[in-house]
């Protein structure tokens, strides 16, 4: 099969090799739509690897024949939750650009349901990953599981590949045998470990963060970390929707920082200043779609892509579900943030 590849500079956060391979139409739905493909393979020159087929088009399964919302009743509570629409309700965006489908629509159940499901398969945090494991390799790594959580660097074709370790440490910090530990300010530290050994952090405000010695880690006995079920929800036989811990996986592999893999909101443009955002819709060749409110106001089209990931949560403000957000407008990186009401987003599928 013939292979384009593309070589970026060897800047230390930038990917050192990117192959797109050619695309093939070769997916298709139950409605007969045909979708191109491709392999993506991304090595960053932190040695993270991606490499994974992927949707090249916005999914635009489920569409009304003339582009308008289609709702469906949600079986458990009687409800008319399920939509799928196409922007300006026109079906030749459907065409173009895909549809826009509700949370329900897209993940084939409530918010609540999938965080529900994610707790019955060990994952309460909403991070995609078995907490009891992330528990069991925080202990195995030397970090104390009550003062640190991690988010595990999983690759999908080669495994468990590092550790971030994110500081949790309350305001008043924690007494431990090592003394007062306390953490950075604005809670953003990160300490992550890379398969080559280097150790990437951020200091603390006054040094007296607790550091497991890096060097002494034995990588043989670190529980592995595995990701939960994938969420096939609309996307057809064979492929899923991506979790929060996949789209971790080619943020880092395009150059993503370690120390902002993790953060999330507006307010973190994440990978920015390494131009993350025009990167990944490069390699996506993305349309910007648009999306739609639960006011069922329709914007942005070519502005702005927003897509779902299978990946819930609780927390005080109710169920989420975590998104992407990328535009051409005022951010360069990729905005990861948590989306509790009703909106109208992008699918886009990897295989399994």
């Amino acid at each position: 099969m013939a292979s384009m590849v593309y070589t970026i500079s060897s800047c230390h956060k930038e990917p050192k090799s990117v192959r797109l391979d050619a695309k093939w139409k070769n997916l298709s739905d139950d409605n007969g739509n045909l979708y191109e493909t491709s392999k993506i393979e991304l090595t960053s020159g932190n040695g993270i690897t991606f490499s994974k087929e992927v949707m090249m088009e916005d999914l635009c399964s489920g569409a009304s024949s003339d582009g308008s919302p289609v709702t469906k009743i949600d079986p458990v509570t009687g409800s008319n939750l399920v939509q799928i629409g196409c922007y300006k309700d026109l079906k030749v965006n459907c065409d173009t650009l895909g549809a826009l489908y509700s949370a329900e629509a897209a993940l084939g159940s409530t918010i609540s349901q999938l965080v529900t499901a994610n707790q019955a398969n060990g994952d309460t945090d909403g991070d995609g990953f078995d907490d009891q494991s992330v528990k069991q390799a925080l202990i195995a790594a030397g970090y104390d599981p009550n003062i640190y959580t991690l988010t595990a660097l999983y690759n999908v074709e080669m495994g468990f590949t590092g550790i971030t370790v994110n500081d949790t440490i309350p305001a008043g910090g924690v007494m431990t045998a090592y003394g007062l530990v306390t953490g950075s300010t604005d809670k953003n530290l990160t300490y992550g470990l890379l398969p080559n050994g280097d150790t990437v952090y951020t200091p603390g405000a006054n040094g007296k963060i607790l550091v497991p010695n890096f060097n002494k880690i034995d990588f043989s006995k670190i529980v592995k970390v595995t990701p939960i079920k994938p969420v096939q929800g609309s996307c057809p036989e064979g492929w899923h929707i991506p979790s929060d811990g996949e789209w971790k996986t080619i943020e880092l592999s395009l150059g993503m920082s370690l120390s902002d893999v993790n953060k999330e909101g507006f307010e973190n443009d994440r990978g920015a200043k390494d131009y993350i955002g025009p990167k990944l819709a490069a390699f996506l060749k993305l349309k910007y779609s648009g999306y739609w409110s639960i006011t069922k106001n329709y914007a942005q089209l070519g502005e702005v892509d927003a897509f779902w990931t299978s990946t819930g949560g609780k927390d005080k403000n109710g169920d989420y579900v975590w998104i992407r957000y990328i535009d051409t407008l005022a951010h360069k990186g990729i905005i990861r943030k948590k989306q509790y009401e009703k909106s109208g987003f992008t699918v886009r599928c990897f295989k399994d």
